[in-house]
């Protein structure tokens, strides 16, 4: 008789522990520049997140578990981002890593191959550099199309303006020296067209240092910009004040209101942005509306979309599919596994598709800042 009532404690606590561990949120990290970058990438990307997790929260969670996604600050800089991984490493709660931010961080990680013992999946790691992206990690998916990407599209835009000499303006981190590498790449595979540069840190005098050998240039037809954010804007404020009037297109990372808030309105007129998603403010594809509603309802107080929160709201709704897609197994293995088990999944015209590789997204476009500061697609 005792056997059989020890039997049935270990069975009841068994139960017990098994409910538990069922009920227990689903928790995801998000590690960025909340602080120390003048551009909202990482609070609009939260922002965007957070609603689509509201949604599918209200809705019983995944397997009746709930989402969480938790912010770690490394206020740009790269050696914070490595010890806020170490932080949520340490937690040994976290099953994925959604949209981190910054080459300088996510590269020293990858080098000293700090996510191979994370535990977890990286989701959409920004920027798109190759250099994160080759080899890159098996853990880690990309979602937004990469820098080469986006630089294709700038030089087969310019081609077809038959631009035939564009200068590259370029950060001396990652993004930009490597970004330069791609765009000479690309132009030669492309023929009839040549590529200059010049270099510069964030430093205000070395970027109006470098504007004004960009203005020297007497036959340049476009200047493209390839930087941080706030690198992007100080250049194109800087390059329009040296007197260069030609046609200047930089990537995704940079915002309209940035630039427009850096370099005014009368010289953020007419700059090509690359964009990595489509229009959030329209209403065309029915991504575009579900997305919209969401906002609505789960982030009321947002009124101006912008392309980072469709970009939270679209990786948060690849990874709770993926966390499905695996019956609600959350090891890495298993996750990597549903990335690949999805194939292609078509949002409207934006296809991404990891069945073949871990880079999944390719979709560009380019808009222009207009007279009010807003893009025109």
């Amino acid at each position: 008789m005792r056997a059989l009532w020890h039997g049935l404690r270990l069975g009841i606590a068994c139960l017990v522990a098994s409910t538990t561990v069922f009920a227990q949120d689903i928790s995801i990290a998000q590690i960025g520049p909340f602080t120390g970058l003048p551009s909202p990438d990482a609070h609009e990307i939260n922002a965007g997140a957070l609603a689509y997790f509201a949604k599918v929260n209200a809705a019983g969670g995944v397997g009746g578990k709930q989402l969480t996604l938790t912010k770690f600050d490394d206020g740009f800089n790269g050696d914070n981002f490595v010890k806020q991984l170490d932080t949520v490493k340490a937690a040994k709660k976290y099953v994925a890593l959604l949209s981190p931010i910054g080459s300088a961080g996510i590269g020293k990680a990858l080098k000293e191959q700090l996510f191979d013992d994370a535990g977890l999946i990286i989701i959409n790691a920004v920027p798109g550099s190759d250099a994160l992206r080759s080899p890159g990690h098996p853990y880690m998916f990309h979602v937004r199309a990469g820098d080469a990407k986006q630089l294709e599209r700038v030089v087969m835009h310019a081609k077809v303006l038959n631009l035939q000499k564009l200068m590259v303006m370029h950060h001396d981190l990652p993004i930009g020296v490597v970004g330069l590498a791609s765009i000479k790449a690309i132009a030669e595979k492309v023929g009839g067209m040549r590529i200059a540069s010049v270099m510069s840190s964030q430093e205000i005098t070395a970027i109006t240092n470098a504007s004004k050998e960009v203005a020297k240039q007497s036959d340049l037809d476009a200047v493209v910009v390839i930087g941080s954010p706030k690198f992007s804007a100080d250049s194109i404020a800087q390059l329009r004040t040296a007197g260069v009037r030609q046609q200047i297109y930089t990537l995704s990372y940079a915002t309209p209101e940035l630039i427009t808030k850096i370099a005014g309105k009368e010289r953020a007129l007419g700059v090509g942005i690359v964009q990595t998603y489509p229009n959030p403010r329209s209403r065309i594809t029915q991504i575009q509306r579900d997305f919209q509603a969401v906002m609505v309802a789960h982030a009321p107080d947002i009124k101006n979309y912008s392309p980072f929160h469709f970009e939270g709201y679209l990786c948060a709704r690849i990874l709770v599919q993926a966390i499905k897609t695996a019956n609600g197994r959350t090891t890495p293995q298993a996750l990597r596994s549903a990335m690949r088990d999805m194939g292609p999944m078509a949002f409207g015209d934006f296809i991404v598709d990891f069945s073949k590789s871990n880079v999944g997204g390719s979709w560009t476009d380019i808009a222009v800042i207009t007279r009010d500061g807003s893009l025109r697609y």
